[in-house]
């Protein structure tokens, strides 16, 4: 199953098109600077493109876009199947729900913070062809060399993870309200609401500010490596709500569909049920003989009437409630309904 998810997860046009995004995004934020360096006779200081891919990624304009882009390639993957059908024919096929959530889960997370990765290293690499030609030559003691790569790393790494927190979030909020598009929609209300709560009332925890955990502003543990495994904490805390949330879902899922079976072959017993037909019978006449009043209030008053109007006149006093339910009980009388088939559903429906 893993192998399956896989597949579908990481199909060339998501990862395309959260690459296409993150680098126009990324573009249209830095237009000036771009503009000024490309325009500039001067050349830049050894180390200036780094810097320029930091001040890029880290930026409020494209930290917007970055829980939907990483929603993009399978966060929808189990509401759509459970909402097609298909998840009976995969639960046959692995015969273990266990291994097949988890799988879900797994792939969700991964393909989330690869796709951000995959758009961190595009930037990266067109950033590197268009300015390093532009920055001074290594010479005296500042060379290439003596430049560390290590805190782009650390930023590649977090991106991966803030891709899977976010993924995880919109797989699990898509299955709790059974909607699609909640897959997409909800890692970025959820971030939304975390920038809310820090820049208007929690100021004093940035560790709940989403943006925090990509531009470390404030001071983390570990060289900034904590805030890697916060987000990879978050990730599997998602992981394990959606494994819940699905997990019962589908067990529900089993039982509606016996209740369905069950009500449909009781309503097939109605062709052929004398009970059935005498009690639609009675109902005709009660009601023939109760919209009489309602005719002839009409034709006194001169005047048409709605056809809600009578279900109201007919039902709005106590002795045609009592008649109409007596109609009631004569077509619910033995319910529970005995058939022959009883046993089958008390068998299959464990």
């Amino acid at each position: 199953m893993l192998v399956y998810d896989l597949k579908r997860a990481f199909r060339l046009r998501w990862l395309l098109t959260a690459i296409g995004i993150m680098m126009m995004i990324a573009a249209v934020s830095r237009l000036d600077t771009i503009t000024e360096v490309v325009r500039g006779s001067e050349t830049m200081e050894a180390g200036w493109t780094l810097n320029f891919i930091q001040e890029t990624l880290t930026g409020e304009q494209i930290f917007f876009c970055l829980p939907v882009l990483c929603a993009f390639p399978y966060a929808s993957s189990f509401i759509d199947e459970y909402q097609s059908g298909m998840v009976k024919f995969s639960l046959e096929r692995t015969k273990k729900r266990e291994l097949w959530l988890i799988s879900k889960a797994s792939v969700t997370a991964f393909s989330g913070g690869s796709a951000l990765a995959a758009g961190v290293l595009a930037i990266t690499i067109v950033s590197c062809i268009v300015f390093l030609p532009l920055e001074t030559a290594a010479v005296q003691t500042e060379t290439a060399a003596d430049i560390s790569w290590m805190p782009w790393l650390q930023l590649l790494i977090r991106f991966f993870c803030f891709g899977a927190v976010g993924s995880v979030t919109g797989l699990w909020l898509s299955s709790a309200v059974n909607n699609r598009y909640m897959a997409w929609l909800g890692p970025f209300m959820a971030m939304y609401l975390l920038v809310i709560l820090y820049e208007r009332y929690l100021n004093q925890y940035p560790i709940i500010y989403p943006r925090e955990w990509l531009a470390l502003t404030r001071g983390w543990p570990w060289n900034g490596w904590s805030a890697c495994a916060f987000m990879l904490l978050q990730a599997l805390l998602g992981s394990w709500a959606f494994y819940q949330v699905a997990d019962r879902r589908l067990k529900m899922f089993k039982n509606i569909r016996l209740l369905w079976l069950t009500a449909f072959y009781n309503f097939r017993q109605w062709r052929r049920s004398p009970r059935i037909a005498v009690t639609f019978i009675l109902a005709f006449i009660l009601c023939f003989f109760l919209t009489d009043k309602i005719i002839s209030f009409a034709g006194e008053q001169h005047t048409t009437m709605q056809i809600g109007e009578a279900f109201i006149w007919t039902f709005g006093d106590s002795h045609s409630i009592l008649l109409s339910s007596l109609l009631l009980l004569i077509l619910f009388a033995d319910v529970p309904f005995i058939i022959p088939a009883t046993p089958f559903f008390f068998i299959t429906g464990k």
